[in-house]
């Protein structure tokens, strides 16, 4: 059984090296903008994404052009959130769409901006799935004022992108050279992104307990114009 799932990755590594560079990394800034403009996020981790293309690329210089594909894909997606949510967030939350999302998705997401330190929880936002592809809607929704936001955003965007493309490209460096060792290099993924999932989640919880009562009524009043 092990043998089989080693050759099912072996054949995975070859598709992914088998794709140019450029075509990752345009596919991949067009995922990530769809992601935070069009809410795509709920329905496709992108987390997953940004790893393949990880592993996708070969040597520092695919992997800085990967990355800076990333973050600026990122940047479209929270724009586009961000305007979205200035026209349309509360038609939009209150309509079809928004009653598919959740109540409960759109409160913890919302809280992720309320408080005095909303900032960071809403740059480590980035390492939450679901949370991150609602944040730039309800950003806008809120008036958080849009330098704030794109800054504690884009800070946590460039890690988040960093961090899965920077496991992926060690990962498949590594199973390119012992393919042997696919399982086992697998698990180890698994490993180290699960338990960063969960220090973060639990990092957020914490400061959400510390901050409930600054959730929508909190930092971001009406007068604050969009720059």
């Amino acid at each position: 059984m092990l043998g089989a799932l080693n050759d099912l990755l072996a054949g995975l590594l070859d598709l992914l090296a088998g794709q140019g560079f450029l075509v990752v990394g345009a596919a991949l800034l067009a995922l990530l903008a769809m992601e935070g403009s069009l809410l795509i996020g709920l329905l496709v981790p992108a987390d997953a994404a940004i790893l393949m293309a990880g592993i996708a690329s070969e040597g520092p210089a695919e992997v800085a052009g990967v990355v800076v594909a990333g973050v600026a894909g990122c940047y479209l997606g929270a724009s586009g959130g961000y305007l979205i949510g200035r026209m349309y967030g509360t038609r939009l939350r209150r309509g079809r769409a928004g009653r598919w999302v959740g109540a409960r998705r759109w409160e913890r997401a919302e809280r992720l901006m309320g408080g005095t330190d909303g900032g960071v929880t809403l740059a480590v936002a980035y390492f939450l799935p679901v949370a991150h592809a609602l944040t730039p809607v309800l950003a806008g929704t809120l008036n958080m004022p849009y330098r704030r936001f794109v800054g504690w955003a884009m800070t946590g965007a460039a890690a988040w992108v960093t961090f899965y493309v920077v496991i992926g490209a060690v990962a498949g460096s590594a199973a390119r050279q012992h393919q042997d060792l696919l399982v086992p290099l697998t698990a180890a993924v698994a490993v180290l992104v699960g338990g960063t999932v969960l220090a973060i989640r639990r990092f957020t919880a914490a400061r959400l307990s510390r901050g409930r009562e600054h959730a929508l009524s909190g930092p971001f009043s009406r007068d604050h114009g969009l720059w």
